[in-house]
């Protein structure tokens, strides 16, 4: 029978040989003809992701083998080993990010400080590679970590253009922050200010030991009971709508545009992430401050 077959010795004895001659020949191609082996990983890189989740015995050679694309060059692929020999002397971490396609990632508020300061990020497509990831753990001593985690380990120093959010003053920092837990109350699992952010006003970043976006819509796909984890979002006080927005608080603290700037900013951060589940709310909001905006604008037309 097929399983007597299966458990015999010499099969065994066949069946290791076979697979280790086969990687020995993919690691030649990956190192010798890399035309030729990126054109294999197209046909059967998920075999070899599935194997590295799997295959324990030969998990170090297949790890060797993956390949993703990077910020370093969005069109190649690049190796794990590849990325290592890159990294700054003084970067601790591999970082990477999970997206539908290159426009989605690259359009990420997260990757912005990643960006600023030239860090190579591993750009993720394939839903597997989310579980490969975590599952590595580790590469050449250099963890692996999501972008989008909040405990990343930043290098404040490192991005010299940036103002000091002391010009807040630590008090309108504070109540500001407050302000938005305040308001968003339980959907959240905090409220801090970013260090990642350079251009845009605010983020969702998953907790240290929470589930990313992409995770968490797997996980609803197969069980549509399961509850996703509370996220934390993340402020820029450097950025001038969230300048003006605690100008507003401290003037007039009970404002309603003030409530709904910050209902229309957490909105849109859930939509970026993929986890706004209805915008039946968020579309009127926005015209809403748009009219308001709107008429404003039109009065300091009228007065020049």
């Amino acid at each position: 029978s097929r399983e007597v077959t299966q458990k015999n010795v010499v099969m065994e004895k066949i069946n290791k040989y076979l697979v280790r001659k086969l990687l020995g020949e993919f690691k030649d191609w990956a190192d010798k003809d890399k035309e030729k082996f990126e054109g294999f990983w197209k046909e059967f890189g998920t075999f070899i992701k599935e194997g590295i989740h799997m295959d324990f015995a030969n998990r170090e050679k297949l790890i060797e083998l993956y390949r993703c694309s990077s910020s370093f060059d969005p069109e190649k692929l690049t190796s794990l080993a590849e990325y290592v020999e890159r990294m700054g002397t003084d970067q601790e971490e591999i970082y990477y990010v999970y997206g539908k396609d290159k426009e989605s990632i690259e359009n990420s508020p997260n990757l912005e400080y990643f960006k600023k300061n030239k860090i190579e990020v591993l750009y993720l497509y394939d839903e597997i590679d989310d579980f490969i990831m975590p599952s590595i753990g580790t590469f050449k001593e250099k963890a692996l970590v999501g972008i989008d985690k909040a405990d990343l380990k930043l290098n404040k120093e490192k991005d010299e253009d940036k103002e000091d959010t002391e010009g807040l003053g630590k008090t309108a920092k504070k109540k500001l922050l407050g302000y938005f837990k305040d308001i968003l109350g339980d959907r959240v699992e905090d409220v801090i200010e970013s260090n990642r952010l350079v251009d845009s006003a605010c983020t969702l970043v998953s907790p240290k030991d929470g589930m990313n976006a992409n995770m968490e819509r797997m996980m609803k796909m197969m069980d549509q009971n399961f509850k996703a984890g509370k996220k934390v979002m993340e402020v820029n006080l450097q950025n001038p709508l969230i300048k003006n927005l605690s100008k507003i608080q401290e003037k007039f603290p009970q404002d309603e545009l003030l409530k709904e700037c910050i209902e229309q900013l957490y909105e849109g951060a859930s939509l970026l992430e993929g986890s706004l589940e209805s915008p039946s709310k968020m579309v009127p909001r926005s015209s809403s401050i748009m009219e308001k905006a709107a008429d404003l604008y039109l009065k300091s037309l009228e007065t020049k």
